[in-house]
């Protein structure tokens, strides 16, 4: 069986070459419009983690699975859970979207999600050069 970090990168990847995924978020970085780019590389990641069929927590994504209702958990922008669980339980994904162009932002949103138990950490950050 794949691992969970295999089948999502597939899935994420498919679902950011469909047109109405690439092209806004495209423009969006082209532009420098960092939070449409954060909002809409969020919906992309939220999508593909659905495809999966597990619980997807992040902002305008609100989970019912616990009995404390959020759209984000640990001040993290997105948590998977399996949907096979129905109480409070470690994550199986986390992932921060970093707009900012400060670095040290960026290692601050590494260090969150390595400070959490999961199966998958991601952290996408926004960088007009691939120097930095």
């Amino acid at each position: 069986m794949d691992s969970l970090q295999s089948q999502w990168q597939s899935v994420f990847l498919k679902t950011l070459q469909q047109a109405e995924y690439a092209d806004s978020i495209k423009q969006a970085a082209i532009g420098q419009r960092l939070s449409t780019w954060t909002r809409l590389l969020t919906k992309t990641v939220v999508d593909s983690f659905r495809e999966l069929g597990v619980e997807v927590a992040a902002k305008g994504n609100q989970i019912e699975t616990f009995q404390i209702r959020r759209s984000e958990y640990l001040s993290l922008d997105i948590v998977v859970f399996s949907k096979k669980e129905t109480k409070w339980t470690f994550p199986v994904a986390v992932a921060e979207l970093e707009n900012s162009k400060d670095n040290d932002q960026v290692a601050y949103s590494l260090w969150k999600v390595l400070c959490i138990r999961s199966d998958l950490r991601i952290v996408f950050c926004y960088r007009q050069e691939t120097e930095t």
